[in-house]
């Protein structure tokens, strides 16, 4: 084996091979070996590619196995301006649904967004800002189910929700072209 510069050799340890290809590019592998019986002796075996040898830099990772720089790319303007619309009411939810305030938000949001049936909500969720803005939602569809049961028991609070957004001689108009169906399940 060559000799090695003081920069490769402080990453050879053991289970660690430094093999030089070309003129100054070091390879690192880990490897391991095997009594081999017939010869008598260990066999090596070369268990993977751990990446190539960089002065200053240290074993850099093959591209497949370095971590990625962005870890996600989320849809956000929709969120963030429906999360803008949606403040005012916010805090009357939060008195009334103290555990699913953030859980009324998100699906309202998601809703709005992507007219997503149920079972979606959660994918919906978990692709766009809504995770990030509404950290504490549930939107699996068996939570979603059961809480919706919730919500549509408590007329009172959906009512003082409401009126905590009124002022005086103000009226609210509520939309319920979405929830009608013509389903026959």
């Amino acid at each position: 084996m060559p000799d090695l510069p003081d920069w490769v050799l402080k990453h050879k340890k053991k289970g660690v091979e430094i093999q030089e290809r070309g003129e100054g590019n070091y390879y690192a592998y880990k490897i391991t070996s095997k009594w081999d019986p017939e010869k008598g002796r260990p066999q090596k075996i070369t268990e993977e590619y751990l990446g190539k040898v960089v002065k200053g830099k240290g074993i850099v990772p093959p591209k497949h196995k370095r971590r990625r720089k962005v870890e996600a790319v989320l849809e956000t303007g929709n969120i963030l301006l429906l999360k803008h619309v949606l403040e005012p009411l916010e805090e009357g939810l939060k008195e009334e649904f103290p555990d699913s305030f953030q859980t009324i938000l998100s699906m309202a949001a998601l809703k709005l967004c992507y007219s997503s049936p149920l079972k979606n909500m959660k994918m919906h969720h978990e692709t766009s800002w809504s995770h990030r803005v509404w950290s504490q939602a549930s939107l699996s569809r068996n939570t979603l189910t059961e809480r919706l049961r919730e919500w549509g028991r408590n007329h009172g609070g959906r009512l003082r929700t409401y009126r905590s957004l009124l002022g005086e001689g103000d009226n609210i108009a509520i939309d319920l072209s979405q929830v009608f169906s013509e389903s026959e399940n």
